[in-house]
């Protein structure tokens, strides 16, 4: 009987404990979330990459159809120089060098970032080429860069936006 209610506590506590310490999707999710943020915090990072996973046409209002994967022909010209920097509170530092967007000739744009995430998992809310708000999902993340992406909008294709650090 003793053994029992030992068996019958023990296997409350390890369901409670997240199943046995396997981690239940938000737990992993969270974990690199927090992750992605102490990678990323005080670092400056440039875009490198835009990509497609499948074929897609990217520019829909023209009357060529191109069903292509390499974006970057796509990325605007005043990106391809901006040196993004994580404030360790959040604040995104932008700067702009040589080449600006059009209407804003700033050296530096602030703006903010946030990494959350949910059960299924990890988001960026960071900016699109316009230095807008917009929210991603996290496809990879190592010392010297990360993937983000966003879901196309027409069929299952991701887009995707490679950083590398900035030694």
């Amino acid at each position: 009987m003793k053994k029992n209610v030992l068996f019958f506590l023990g296997a409350i506590l390890c369901i409670g404990s997240t199943f046995c310490g396997k981690d239940t999707g938000e737990t992993a999710q969270r974990k690199r979330a927090e992750e992605f943020q102490t990678n990323v915090k005080s670092k400056r990072f440039k875009l490198v990459d835009f990509y497609s996973d499948l074929p897609i046409d990217y520019i829909e209002n023209d009357v060529e159809v191109r069903q292509e994967t390499d974006l970057r022909p796509y990325i605007k010209q005043y990106l391809v120089d901006d040196e993004d920097m994580f404030a360790a509170e959040g604040g995104l530092m932008i700067t702009q060098n040589e080449t600006k967007i059009p209407g804003d000739e700033s050296s530096v744009i602030n703006r903010t970032y946030r990494v959350r995430w949910n059960a299924t998992e990890a988001l960026l809310d960071f900016v699109d080429y316009y230095y807008q708000p917009l929210a991603y999902k996290l496809s990879d993340y190592s010392a010297t860069g990360f993937t983000i992406y966003l879901n196309w909008h027409k069929g299952n294709a991701k887009i995707y936006s490679r950083y590398e650090l900035i030694p």
